[in-house]
């Protein structure tokens, strides 16, 4: 994948099966990670940045919450690994 390429939406409702509550699981992929703890990752125009591991390696994507598609904003060529 490339700096600016589209992923589609791969958002999924789920339900907890101990409360019941319905929740929206973003990505299918579990290698994702947020930013930093107290650095906000949501934008004024309902969009979220988050980091994904893909293809092997991490890069950055911007997601837009509303269409559940998400672009890459960087292109990274090292391997790197979630942990």
């Amino acid at each position: 994948m490339a700096a600016g390429d589209i992923l589609k939406d791969e958002r999924e409702k789920l339900q907890d099966p101990q409360t019941g509550r319905e929740y929206t699981r973003l990505t299918k992929t579990s290698r994702n990670k947020h930013l930093y703890l107290y650095v906000n990752t949501f934008d004024t125009r309902g969009r979220i940045i988050f980091v994904s591991e893909r293809d092997g390696h991490l890069n950055y994507y911007r997601m837009d919450l509303e269409t559940g598609q998400a672009m890459q904003l960087t292109q990274e060529t090292e391997s790197a690994s979630l942990s």
